[in-house]
């Protein structure tokens, strides 16, 4: 069986951001699929309904290492400051990705 690509958002739970303030995190790493993935990634994405998966860590910036020693393109949302977080704070990441061992014990958000 064919293991399916996902889109991956993880947001950086030591912030303690507001549910509504991870919306909007998240609403903003969608923006940037184009960014992140190639068209034979989208395409394959869109064939498998879109999934897309929230999680959660409190180690950001151990993720964002692994993201880059694995070579795995990806968007990392650096807030402006204006209201929750402090600027230039890491909110989110997201990238697309088969699950692995790595994403699969990060948690739910």
């Amino acid at each position: 069986m064919k293991t399916k690509i996902k889109q991956y958002v993880v947001i950086n739970d030591s912030l303690k951001m507001s549910k509504g303030k991870i919306a909007r995190v998240c609403l903003m790493c969608g923006t940037q699929m184009h960014n992140v993935s190639t068209m034979f990634q989208r395409i394959r994405w869109m064939l498998n309904n879109c999934n897309a998966v929230i999680l959660k860590t409190s180690e950001f910036n151990e993720l964002l290492q692994h993201l880059d020693t694995s070579n795995i393109k990806h968007f990392t949302h650096v807030d402006g400051g204006i209201t929750q977080v402090a600027r230039g704070s890491k909110c989110a990441v997201t990238f697309f990705s088969k699950d692995s061992d790595y994403t699969n014990k990060l948690k739910l958000y």
